[in-house]
């Protein structure tokens, strides 16, 4: 699912992320299908999300990257492939050219 430039991503193991892709960010929402605290703020006509990750490209999977200790989890089942026809499809749809 898209949202403008985020990208929603929910996997058969009950693992769930969103991503930003004009500014190269991540966010766990449900690791191994548990919820966490990730904080969304509303602020009238905008919202504001906590983003905790950056993500990069490593060979044909996703790897997240932590904006506070710099540790790397890399997502094997999360390939870029799957990633990249998500994007293809909102950019037709929209007339963007967000690239992941």
């Amino acid at each position: 699912m898209n949202l403008g430039c985020l990208v929603l991503v929910a996997l058969a193991s009950g693992d769930a992320f969103i991503f930003d892709m004009a500014d190269k960010l991540a966010c766990v929402l449900c690791p191994g299908g548990e919820r966490t605290g990730f904080i969304v703020q509303d602020r009238g006509k905008q919202w504001a999300f906590a983003w905790p990750y950056t993500y990069v490209r490593r060979g044909g999977n996703v790897c997240l990257v932590s904006k506070e200790d710099n540790h790397t989890m890399e997502l094997v089942e999360l390939g870029v492939r799957e990633l990249e026809r998500a994007v293809k499809r909102y950019n037709q749809q929209a007339g963007t050219n967000y690239h992941f």
